[in-house]
């Protein structure tokens, strides 16, 4: 069920072998929600299942020796809110793990988002997640979806059993080679696969073709190797 490319992560130091931190229990939740900004913050969460609000994984993780290679959650089965890795501060500082893998993740409530990051993250593994946006009301659009979106080092994105999101942005992207959704097969909304120069047109054009009749559909500027492409207004 793993995606070809899979490295795997040797895991994050056990808290005892930390300075300080205590697992993660209810009061480092704030509404449901955490957030991930270092090494210590990921430790606290890696024997966490279920997590009922929103999952942010920011780029201020610590450039020095505990910087994380790669951030593994392998427990974690279900986020009732959205994931989010992006840069809040649109060029703060920091970086990010060059590798974030959710092994056993199989449903997302809300946005599955990698947005606006620079150097660090180059691969993105979730290889048994099924479904994002499990509530698809109108009103809340704006946080239904699968948006990977203008990062500047993120090479591979493997979703190999995602069935169904609500909107699908794969957009301004400058190194993606691999983006692995081979079982979605409807998007409710619309879809944007776009200015992605290393990504392929004729593999952006299959992902546009398999997923049903969504209202919008643009496809263009990616990789030329042949393949009818089009952007309507």
């Amino acid at each position: 069920i793993i995606g070809i490319g899979y490295t795997g992560c040797d895991g994050l130091p056990e808290l005892d072998d930390m300075a300080e931190g205590p697992e993660l229990d209810e009061e480092y939740l704030t509404d449901g929600s955490y957030e991930i900004i270092d090494i210590e913050t990921a430790a606290r969460i890696q024997n966490i299942e279920v997590i009922p609000g929103t999952l942010r994984i920011s780029n201020d993780f610590i450039d020095s020796d505990e910087q994380l290679e790669c951030l593994e959650l392998p427990n974690l089965e279900v986020v009732e809110g959205g994931i989010r890795g992006r840069d809040q501060a649109l060029g703060g500082g920091g970086t990010m793990p060059e590798e974030i893998t959710f092994e056993n993740l199989t449903t997302v409530g809300g946005d599955f988002t990698f947005a606006n990051l620079g150097e660090g993250l180059e691969r993105v593994y979730a290889p048994a997640l099924t479904e994002t946006n499990t509530e698809t009301d109108p009103s809340a659009s704006d946080t239904q979806g699968l948006y990977i979106v203008a990062n500047e080092s993120l090479a591979e994105v493997h979703l190999p059993n995602l069935e169904e999101v609500y909107h699908l942005a794969l957009m301004r992207n400058p190194v993606l080679e691999t983006f692995d959704v081979s079982s979605l097969n409807e998007v409710t909304s619309w879809v944007q696969i776009m200015e992605n120069p290393n990504f392929s047109s004729c593999e952006a054009q299959d992902i546009a073709d398999e997923v049903g009749t969504p209202p919008a559909v643009e496809v263009c500027e990616n990789h030329d190797d042949g393949c009818d492409e089009s952007c309507d207004a």
